[in-house]
């Protein structure tokens, strides 16, 4: 795994706490008494979920943590919760790269639990992480760097390119069995780099699944353009009639709260703490729906993401960051490696945006994730909508996913659009379709008879 795997990977945010070698591992105590050694404050690389951060806390001494993946981070964030008002002072959290941060302020203990400094893989990675540790230890203070121990059979056994299963089988809240297996794909001995792969094997109950009610909407609906708060405010209106409508999920098309308006990405960029999704968080709380809504997002470098957010009730809101581009979408945006499949309502599914959907990895690799739902959200024009509608019909037949795409309802960005928003069921067959432009819903509902749909004009 490699520090953009890492950065973007849910699966392993979700699964982490939960796998025992990681729960279990005896370090925690060792940290914490060093922390509590040097007096803090103390700054930690590679926090993660907080499994050293939050006991540190807890026992007195303030500590800012630093992790690449805002995954990791929501979790952390969420066990927080939990934690009485005066451990949360105690903490700081920031997202970023451990070889890239400024911070203000001096810290007496510097320490990188579980082997974090070992993902960096480039030499220069490593000498820059250690001058921004060097720039904010204090006079005196010091760098506690966990490293694996070599193991020179372990790292020439050629057995270890087969996947071996790791650790016991675990159950999430939500009923799904987990195993996660685990091999090296390539080692690299010039370098000394071993690519490790982790492979999880989650399973779900599909009677409980099959048998409970659910409804999807796609909404085609159209955006002000970069009036955010204006466009939330529709979104909100939106919801409120899908939920009139037994609405489960709402799905919005590509850049729904900016418009694809890619000359003002970079001012509308937000991310997922930002306090102007609250009313958007607090309505799927209050209406039990869950939403994806496009905007960009902010990066580390000067462009940001072409993202979609996933705002879930009672959960942090998390991410999806375009994983292909349209050509020319790179002048305004980054692309990512993503693959984000997300739990609600008994359902898995796959989150899409626009030209994700021309290339069949992104799908297939929705269907190894377990998802049983492929969601797109998309800004397509007339001459991209057949494309479109073909791609989503042939990825719902040939994974079994329920296909769901909405587009705008009119014109965004001084490009036509298409409308036509969708649903497809696991056999390719349409459910339900708009007909052509105009803000609408469309809503496909799990039955006993199979997905019913309906088109409901707004």
């Amino acid at each position: 795994m490699n520090a953009n795997d890492y950065r973007y990977s849910r699966p392993f945010a979700e699964f982490y706490d939960r796998f025992e070698l990681y729960e279990n591992r005896a370090d925690v105590e060792f940290f914490v008494e060093e922390a509590k050694r040097s007096g803090g404050p103390v700054l930690e690389l590679g926090c993660g979920t907080g499994r050293v951060l939050i006991p540190t806390a807890r026992a007195g001494i303030k500590i800012c943590g630093v992790d690449a993946s805002s995954h990791m981070l929501n979790l952390c964030r969420e066990k927080l919760k939990a934690e009485p008002a005066e451990v949360r002072s105690r903490v700081e959290l920031i997202e970023g790269d451990m070889y890239d941060f400024q911070l203000e302020g001096q810290f007496n203990l510097v320490t990188t639990p579980f082997r974090p400094f070992q993902h960096l893989i480039e030499i220069e990675q490593q000498l820059a992480c250690l001058r921004c540790v060097n720039r904010c230890l204090s006079e005196g203070g010091r760098l506690i760097l966990d490293l694996f121990d070599p193991c020179l059979e372990m790292l020439v056994d050629e057995s270890s390119s087969q996947e071996k299963e790791q650790g016991e089988r675990f159950t999430m809240p939500d009923g799904r069995e987990v195993r996660r297996c685990e091999r090296i794909a390539h080692r690299d001995r010039v370098r000394q780099v071993q690519q490790v792969e982790l492979i999880y094997y989650v399973t779900h109950d599909t009677e409980k699944m099959n048998a409970s009610s659910f409804r999807i909407v796609a909404a085609q609906s159209s955006s002000v353009a970069g009036d955010i708060v204006a466009n939330i405010r529709r979104h909100a209106e939106l919801v409120h009639m899908a939920h009139e409508h037994g609405a489960d999920v709402v799905v919005f098309p590509e850049l729904s709260l900016t418009g694809y308006e890619p000359t003002v990405v970079r001012q509308s960029a937000m991310d997922s703490n930002d306090h102007a999704l609250d009313p958007l968080q607090a309505l799927s709380d209050e209406l039990s729906v869950t939403m994806f809504a496009g905007c960009p997002i902010r990066s580390h470098v000067r462009k940001p993401f072409l993202g979609t957010f996933i705002i879930r009730p009672q959960k942090p809101i998390e991410c999806y960051r375009k994983r292909f581009l349209h050509p020319g979408e790179e002048q305004h945006f980054v692309a990512s490696n993503d693959t984000v499949v997300v739990w609600s309502h008994d359902r898995a599914i796959g989150v899409a945006i626009c030209a994700d959907i021309n290339n069949p990895t992104h799908p297939a690799d929705a269907s190894k994730q377990q998802a049983t739902i492929y969601a797109a959200g998309v800004a397509m024009t007339p001459n991209g909508i057949a494309e479109a509608e073909t791609n989503m019909a042939d990825y719902a037949r040939r994974y079994g996913l329920l296909s769901v795409m909405a587009n705008f309802a009119s014109s965004t960005g001084g490009y036509p659009m298409a409308g036509r928003s969708a649903v497809w069921d696991e056999a390719g067959s349409i459910v339900a379709q708009a007909e052509g432009l105009g803000e609408c819903l469309v809503l496909a509902e799990a039955t006993s008879a199979g997905w019913q749909g309906q088109v409901v004009t707004v």
